[in-house]
């Protein structure tokens, strides 16, 4: 069969004279096959941009071919079907439905083994839900990023506000080692007059060396009633007082009778407070009232508008204060160092021959500045011993 033969139509009527060129069921074939060409014809067409444009399809290329090869056949054996009804080109007809035939057998035989491949392909919906998990990690990691920096912003305020607080604690344990190292100085200033002044008051190397001990005691327990307040560096009078009467012994104590409120003084004035008291009641019980079996003393303080008076008094005691020598170490420690130790501006009074009073500016117990406490701690033990009159009886 030659190409002549396919397109020889004599031998054949149109289509059209089946349907007695009826126009209505002329028209009834003659559309649906044209719109068919035209849908099958526009599938191809709009295949090849989606080729080019979706790259993940290039595994499907064949197939895709294949269908489009398909689709196109199909449309054009509509074509032709359309067109045997004015025109009987069967040969033809029959021709491309027999491509048509094969194309498809070979689509159906490519296809089937594509079909596992193409389940595994992810649907739009699972797509979209994949898509939505995405964005949820993606919201979640930025929310995780935010959180971190804030986090960071607020750790770094807190690092810095750590560092000043540890900047200012580092300043503070500098001043207080200052300060430290300033009162030492100062108590070993204290030690050493009255070394040398125990020294000069006797002779006897043991006698000297216990009157040293317990006067440097005195100061020791001056500074552990500061110890009481470690925030504010400074002694209640009361603790002063108690550490002073704590060594004695019961019959000692019991005959001293204490009275006074709480009052807080410097550093400095409660070991000159310590060692004043214990001045009084060891030259007491030596010369003075303590000494004898039924003598009493009392030690009292009140505040009177900005002073602070101290005073100690005595029954069925002998003058021993209006007796000292007035360049021995006792009247010294009374009489000089005492108050010039606490503050310089105090009035010192020998009271009749009962006893011993001390005015102190309330002003000069506060704590001070580092040299003028330096200055008045040399002034009060100086390295030689100074002669001082002996102080006039109060009326």
């Amino acid at each position: 069969m030659d190409v002549t033969s396919l397109l020889e139509q004599a031998s054949y009527l149109a289509h059209g004279y089946c349907l007695l060129w009826q126009p209505w069921l002329v028209a009834l074939h003659a559309v649906p096959d044209l719109l068919i060409f035209l849908a099958y014809t526009s599938i191809p067409i709009a295949a090849i941009p989606l080729l080019r444009m979706r790259q993940d399809l290039q595994e499907f290329r064949g197939l895709i071919g294949l269908f489009a090869a398909f689709i196109l056949l199909c449309g054009l054996s509509h074509l032709v079907g359309l067109l045997t009804l004015w025109f009987p080109v069967y040969p033809v007809h029959g021709v491309i439905k027999s491509v048509t035939a094969v194309v498809s057998i070979v689509t159906a035989i490519a296809f089937v083994p594509l079909v596992p491949k193409l389940i595994k392909l992810p649907s739009p919906a699972h797509k979209r839900a994949l898509d939505a998990q995405i964005q949820a990690e993606v919201e979640a990691h930025e929310e995780t990023l935010r959180q971190l920096a804030e986090s960071h912003k607020s750790l770094s305020s807190r690092v810095e506000r750590r560092t000043a607080e540890l900047s200012q604690s580092n300043e503070r344990l500098r001043i207080l080692a200052r300060e430290t190292v300033h009162r030492g100085n100062n108590l070993l200033a204290q030690i050493q007059s009255l070394a040398n002044q125990c020294a000069r008051e006797t002779e006897d190397g043991s006698n000297w060396l216990e009157a040293f001990d317990k006067r440097v005691a005195a100061l020791g327990r001056g500074n552990a009633a500061v110890l009481k307040y470690p925030k504010s560096l400074t002694a209640n009078i009361v603790s002063i007082v108690a550490g002073e009467l704590a060594p004695l012994s019961p019959e000692i104590r019991n005959r001293i009778v204490v009275d006074g409120p709480d009052f807080q003084v410097r550093h400095e004035a409660a070991q000159q407070f310590a060692l004043l008291l214990w001045e009084l009641i060891h030259q007491s019980s030596r010369l003075g009232a303590l000494s004898r079996t039924r003598g009493e003393a009392s030690i009292e303080w009140k505040t009177d508008g900005d002073t602070l008076t101290v005073e100690w008094t005595e029954t069925d005691g002998a003058a021993w204060i209006a007796d000292l020598a007035p360049t021995s170490l006792p009247a010294r420690l009374l009489f000089q160092s005492a108050p010039i130790g606490l503050g310089g501006t105090v009035r010192a009074l020998a009271v009749a021959d009962a006893g011993y009073r001390i005015d102190v500016p309330i002003a000069a117990l506060q704590p001070q500045d580092r040299a003028d406490a330096a200055d008045m701690i040399f002034q009060a033990y100086p390295r030689t011993p100074s002669m001082l009159a002996k102080p006039v009886q109060a009326e």
